[in-house]
């Protein structure tokens, strides 16, 4: 994982923390039972290089789509409250086009 990728899962999980420690402490759990699963680990890391890709990479749909298809192998994911995600995210400074439009190919 890069340095940048490290600096934003830390910083994540720092304001996780800290506005919402039973959420973060049930998310945490998730992550790490998932990162024993290699594909999630390749996935991963995966999302981690396309941060700086171009919106328009040719790559994406098919990295959304691996992934789209490792969650839906997976019992569903407990849900967060939106607000302090996207408070947690924003904070954190952990957007960019390319996962932007990751997000909206998943969708």
């Amino acid at each position: 994982m890069s340095e940048r990728g490290m600096r934003m899962e830390r910083d994540v999980w720092v304001l996780m923390q800290t506005v919402a420690p039973e959420e973060a402490s049930v998310w945490l759990a998730v992550k790490t039972e998932a990162l024993a699963d290699p594909e999630f680990g390749q996935i991963y890391l995966a999302y981690d290089e396309a941060f700086g890709w171009s919106p328009d990479d040719p790559r994406l749909p098919a990295l959304a789509r691996r992934a789209a298809a490792w969650l839906s192998s997976r019992p569903p994911l407990p849900v967060a409250d939106p607000g302090i995600t996207a408070l947690a995210l924003s904070a954190a400074g952990v957007s960019s086009p390319a996962w932007d439009r990751m997000a909206a190919l998943a969708r």
